[in-house]
């Protein structure tokens, strides 16, 4: 850092010695919680190698984790997508990992991730957050709160994810598809999420109807 003299390092490449477990899990951990640093890590064996397909793996890694796109659908570029392509649509998946059965002590993990770009829907940006033990529903999915200076505050994965998807595309969604392994539809249209998707999308008056998710709603998809 004393030699980029005040310039953010974009990458970083780690040359690692072969099964060092535990300083590949102290680099990461520095880099992704305490800098905010890309980083790349090779084993030496594997450097010393050189073989083609090995650099290519790796490079397609770098790829993706400096904002590229190594995969796209070739309907994507001709807007032949149906729901997708004729409209601005940001697309959401979710689900949650429990313990190991005999575990009980141990947080489930809650990750939604959604869609970043349009019409390409190839680029995606995910959210993980901790929660109660086997707790099904997503607890961080939407949150209401008070603040004593600002009142009411609506916040939340969904929320925080939709407001990025307006930041890198510059417009809002006009569909939302949320794909669930579990019964998460059915929470993502509870009233007071339906109420601020809408008013976030289309600014429409509050919907309340409970509806099933295979079924169309207005702009939104629900796909369980």
């Amino acid at each position: 850092m004393t030699k980029l003299k005040g310039k953010e390092l974009d990458l970083l490449i780690v040359i690692l010695p072969d099964n060092n477990v535990s300083l590949y899990g102290d680099l990461k951990r520095i880099c992704e919680t305490e800098l905010g640093l890309v980083s790349q890590c090779c084993l030496t064996k594997h450097i010393f190698e050189m073989s083609k397909q090995y650099l290519a793996n790796v490079a397609l890694k770098i790829n993706v984790k400096v904002g590229g796109r190594n995969t796209v659908l070739v309907d994507a570029f001709s807007r032949r997508i149906p729901l997708v392509s004729d409209r601005p649509t940001i697309i959401f998946g979710a689900d949650v990992t429990h313990p190991h059965p005999g575990e009980d002590s141990s947080p489930s993990v809650a990750a939604v991730v959604a869609s970043q770009d349009w019409p390409e829907v190839t680029k995606y940006a995910g959210l993980v957050c901790a929660q109660a033990h086997r707790q099904e529903l997503i607890q961080d999915l939407f949150k209401v709160w008070q603040d004593p200076v600002r009142g009411t505050v609506t916040g939340g994965m969904v929320k925080e994810l939709l407001i990025s998807f307006r930041r890198t595309t510059g417009q809002k969604p006009r569909h939302i598809i949320f794909y669930s392994l579990r019964w998460f539809a059915m929470q993502i249209i509870e009233e007071k999420t339906v109420n601020w998707c809408y008013s976030f999308v289309v600014a429409t008056t509050p919907y309340s109807e409970y509806f099933r998710p295979e079924r169309e709603f207005s702009n939104c998809y629900f796909i369980s």
